[in-house]
């Protein structure tokens, strides 16, 4: 099997934020010279969150137990021995990989860290605005707050990894977008009722959104700055953000499991607390 260029199969895994991470990994493998196709398969979350992002010439379904093979080592060592694959992981700190171009590479991670794509950011950027539009009411000056609780709370593996952030983050984060001059904050939350509770009391000038989903993403990205969650849905309306010039804080300690690693995670032109 040969082709004139790497071609490169990468696995879209999780919801929209970590599909987006997928994807902006595979735009780096395309700027820099890969024939890269995205596996739509089984492992999705929720079901693809791309439509109008990838096109449907790009997509392919492995099916499910693949993955599963690939990720023993006893298949990783038969497939590379007989010259079907290569395999990629994602490491950190991220390295820059040597595709053969005469082999299909498989990428299987999340790719959560702007180091994976920073070569392709401005392309990056330029896609996801042009696709997920602007808001009808532009929020000027606001400041966006993301509350993710939902799974965090609810689903005890989600929460041993994760875990919902801690009410004193959120006060901490409010006080220093104040000191840098925002004065209006726009919460968007899973949990309105708990944020309604907890987070609205921490100012008088905080209010609580009544949107869904899509366009509460749209909203945040357009925002002046965003608080974030410990959410790859808000890490990637933040991206938009600073993109823009805005400000973006972000939590420090991303997941509660502690042997995970987050280092990379928030971008050094973001404020971690």
């Amino acid at each position: 099997m040969s082709f004139l260029r790497p071609v490169s199969v990468v696995a879209l895994r999780g919801g929209f934020g970590n599909q987006l991470f997928a994807w902006a990994y595979g735009q780096r493998l395309n700027r820099e010279g890969h024939l890269v196709l995205y596996d739509r398969g089984n492992q999705l979350g929720r079901g693809f969150a791309l439509r109008g992002l990838i096109p449907n010439s790009k997509l392919v379904s492995l099916p499910s137990f693949f993955w599963r093979k690939v990720g023993a080592s006893d298949s990783m060592s038969f497939l590379r021995k007989n010259g079907f694959v290569r395999i990629e992981e994602q490491e950190l700190p991220p390295r820059r990989i040597d595709a053969s171009p005469r082999l299909v590479n498989l990428h299987w991670g999340y790719w959560q860290s702007m180091d994976y794509f920073f070569e392709a950011k401005d392309s990056v950027f330029r896609d996801i605005e042009q696709w997920v539009g602007r808001a009808d009411e532009p929020p000027g000056e606001t400041c966006a707050i993301h509350v993710r609780r939902g799974d965090y709370v609810s689903d005890p593996k989600a929460a041993a990894v994760m875990g919902a952030l801690p009410l004193s983050y959120y006060k901490r984060a409010i006080k220093r977008m104040e000191q840098n001059g925002y004065t209006n904050f726009v919460v968007y939350s899973d949990d309105r009722r708990w944020a309604t509770e907890n987070v609205l009391p921490l100012g008088a000038n905080i209010r609580i959104a009544h949107t869904r989903d899509s366009e509460d993403f749209v909203r945040m990205s357009t925002s002046a700055a965003l608080i974030t969650a410990n959410s790859s849905f808000s890490w990637w309306a933040a991206f938009l953000v600073s993109m823009s010039g805005g400000d973006v804080i972000a939590p420090s300690a991303w997941f509660a499991e502690p042997t995970l690693d987050s280092s990379r995670l928030v971008p050094d032109t973001w404020a971690s607390m």
